[in-house]
């Protein structure tokens, strides 16, 4: 009889430690839930906000991999300021002060498209001069100007042949006989920079050769501040990856985060 007692007892014991609620060894704290990405000095600060993660003794945030800040469990929120990191992607996530991270938040800055135009001296009609920027869904296509239709947060430019000048260069659709959009694409001069600058910008670009690279600001013309930056505006690049004659093939790259100057391919 001893012997079956110790042996109810022991397990009367193991199903007491099971039921408890604590976390296991090893098992991985989950993702922080963020609540928001919103801009600060006119875009150059990207701030990000998340609900506390339960169990977290801090969180770390990583900037393209690597680190760039440790928290105390207590925060929810930190300001990446441009002038220290631009990054092309961040992630967000908690530890347990122990040396073990949990699942990470990850954000993706930049959407990539690739596209082919082809500029307006070009003797196929239906090859298309114009690049279409739907700046909800961050999709890239190249249409004719019978194509070219003002939509909400849709900006147009165009591959131009300047034939005063004998130069090819971009426009946006205000500059020629179409007329203004939703969406006002300015370019900057020929720049390596990663973060968009506050000025310089005009809605007819330099020559357009290959190799080239724009930063380009999108204004949203019927929201936010005209001529200011803001939340609702959209900054990019554009690459020119070769020209051949009358075509250029372009890559271009799109901030996610409305009225965020960082452009990092």
């Amino acid at each position: 009889m001893r012997r079956i007692s110790i042996a109810i007892g022991a397990g009367l014991v193991a199903l007491m430690l099971a039921s408890c609620g604590t976390t296991e060894p090893g098992a991985t704290l989950p993702a922080p839930e963020v609540t928001g990405l919103s801009i600060a000095d006119s875009g150059v600060t990207l701030v990000i906000s998340w609900s506390p993660v339960d169990g977290a003794k801090g969180y770390k945030i990583m900037c393209d991999g690597q680190e760039i800040a440790d928290l105390v469990d207590t925060a929810t929120s930190y300001a990446i300021n441009g002038n220290d990191h631009v990054c092309r992607s961040i992630k967000l996530a908690a530890h347990d002060g122990k040396g073990n991270m949990g699942d990470a938040y990850t954000k993706d800055l930049m959407e990539e498209r690739d596209v082919t135009v082809y500029s307006t001296d070009d003797t196929v009609a239906t090859n298309p001069s114009w690049v279409k920027i739907d700046f909800t869904n961050f999709t890239v296509n190249a249409v004719t100007q019978d194509n070219v239709v003002a939509e909400d947060n849709i900006g147009y430019f165009v591959y131009y042949y300047d034939s005063n000048l004998g130069t090819r260069i971009f426009k946006d659709a205000k500059e020629t006989s179409v007329g203004q959009v939703s969406e006002e694409i300015a370019f900057t001069n020929h720049t390596d920079a990663t973060l968009a600058p506050s000025t310089g910008y005009s809605l007819i670009s330099e020559t357009v050769d290959e190799g080239d690279r724009f930063i380009f600001w999108s204004d949203d013309v019927n929201s936010g501040t005209y001529g200011d930056f803001d939340e609702e505006d959209n900054f990019g690049v554009i690459k020119v990856n070769a020209v051949n004659g009358t075509e250029a093939d372009l890559t271009i790259y799109i901030q996610t985060v409305g009225g965020l100057r960082w452009v990092k391919e």
